[in-house]
Formats: C-alpha cells, sequence, structure tokens
C-alpha cells in the first residue's frame, strides 16, 4: 500500500505532478505557493481537478467535482485509485451551475433490490441522485426537494444510506425516499 499526493500543475489545467510518496502510512502537505514537487506530470491519467467529495465504490475512486455548469462524477480505474480517464470516465450529475454538492454515499455491492446493487447517491442541498452501474452507466433523481445538508451526517445502515435533509432525516437503499425523522422531528427542530 502506497500514498501519494498530488499538486495541479495549474489552477486551470487538468495536469498533476507528484509531491510525495510514502510505502505506507499518513502523508500531508502545506502549499507556501512553490512548485516543489518532482516527477514526471501526469496528463491523461490523473486525478481530476477541484474534487469536492471522495467515495470508494467498487474498487473505484469516485469524486464528484464542482463546475461552472454543476457538478460532475468521475471514477478511477477499477483497482487503481490513483488513475482517471478524466477524458472519458465522468457523468454530469448536475447541470445547474448553483449546484453545490454535499457529499456522496456507496451502497455496497449488495441491496435490497438487485436492480439497485453496486449503486451510489450523490446529493446537494435540494437534490438527490442515484448512480448505477460499473462503470456508472445510469444517473436517475431521486429527489428534487431533498438533498443533504450536511456532509457528515451521510452514513450507511445496512444497503442503505441515512442523511440529514432539510426536513428531517432521510433513508434510501436507492429507490424511493423515505423520512424516518418524524417521531423525533421535535428534538431535531430545538437543536437546528
Amino acid at each position: 500500500d502506497r500514498v501519494r499526493i498530488y499538486r495541479n500543475v495549474g489552477p486551470t489545467e487538468p495536469q498533476m505532478r507528484l509531491l510525495a510518496e510514502l510505502a505506507n502510512g499518513v502523508a500531508s502537505y502545506e502549499d507556501g505557493g512553490v512548485d516543489t514537487a518532482f516527477g514526471e506530470i501526469y496528463g491523461g491519467n490523473v486525478p481530476p481537478p477541484s474534487s469536492v467529495h471522495v467515495a470508494a465504490h467498487n474498487q473505484r475512486l469516485f469524486v464528484v467535482a464542482q463546475t461552472s455548469a454543476g457538478a460532475d462524477l468521475y471514477w478511477s480505474e477499477e483497482g487503481e485509485p490513483e488513475n482517471f480517464q478524466v477524458a472519458t470516465n465522468w457523468i454530469v450529475v448536475e447541470n445547474q451551475p448553483t449546484s453545490q454538492p454535499m457529499g456522496m454515499v456507496s451502497l455496497g455491492r449488495q441491496s435490497n433490490l438487485e436492480s439497485y446493487a453496486s449503486g451510489m447517491l450523490v446529493f446537494d442541498r435540494t437534490n438527490t441522485y442515484a448512480v448505477f452501474g460499473d462503470p456508472p452507466t445510469e444517473r436517475r433523481r431521486l429527489s428534487s426537494n431533498v438533498g443533504c445538508q450536511a456532509e457528515r451526517s451521510i452514513a450507511v445502515y445496512g444497503a442503505a444510506a441515512i442523511w440529514l435533509g432539510a426536513y428531517g432525516v432521510y433513508m434510501s437503499d436507492g429507490g424511493e425516499q423515505r423520512r424516518i425523522s418524524v417521531p423525533i422531528d421535535p428534538i431535531l427542530a430545538r437543536i437546528s
């Protein structure tokens, strides 16, 4: 196992340089604005720029990147979390410039419903999307009025995800969303 830290070559270029590579462990880097990167520039197989959320799913690394047009979902090659084909391995999640990605979660390889197996949920503040396939070929909006209000509220319970929306706590296995917080909504209202 190796830990790698990459740095963008430039703010508008989808190219990276390797900063550090460790055999095993934890790494950090403080960017003082000086290009101290070493090694070759990685051009085609690079992490996408401006990633705001990261999740592992089906032996791939997925990232949501906020763009001027909305939000895009990128994924790595299977079993190669550092290898992204940014020209081909991506789909549009939301094409509204005001979209603010709030997180994503893998529903795992197992699910209660076979048609939802290997799905992921991707959230912004007001929308929830289900993404299916390996690699992803289908994106479906589950809701245009229930999103996620806090990235750290997203949790997996069995083959379903649970998260905090604007009107309570919700649950979905990639199909219909259910509000599960009705009994505790008065408590949530007092603390929010």
